[in-house]
């Protein structure tokens, strides 16, 4: 069977045309599992572990009240060092509720 030279070039450009419609189907996959992954990690995990250092640096502050209690026994540093332990108890409990439904998060916490 001999084709002529119309016949192959035109089998050439379809064989290359269905290439890149494979190439493309790949590539938008591709694409949007990284949007859903990005989505999740910007809207989810990311607020999330935002709050978990914001309560580790309220912890900190409050050791370093208690440490400025220790040297100078000031009761306005201890009251102050009290109101931040109130306020490390209520962001906790509201931390706690949001990753209710994450076991092993709450265990870092």
């Amino acid at each position: 069977m001999r084709l002529n030279v119309r016949t192959k070039l035109l089998g050439g450009f379809l064989v290359v045309i269905a290439m890149l419609l494979v190439v493309f189907g790949i590539s938008w996959n591709g694409l949007t599992s990284m949007a859903a992954a990005t989505d999740f990690i910007v809207h989810e995990a990311l607020p999330e572990d935002q709050e978990v250092r914001d309560l580790e640096l309220q912890l900190a502050l409050q050791t370093e009240l208690y440490f400025e209690y220790a040297i100078t026994l000031d009761h306005e540093v201890l009251e102050e060092a009290r109101e931040q332990t109130n306020v490390i108890l209520e962001e906790s409990a509201q931390l706690e509720e949001q990753l209710a439904g994450e076991p092993e998060m709450l265990q870092l916490l």
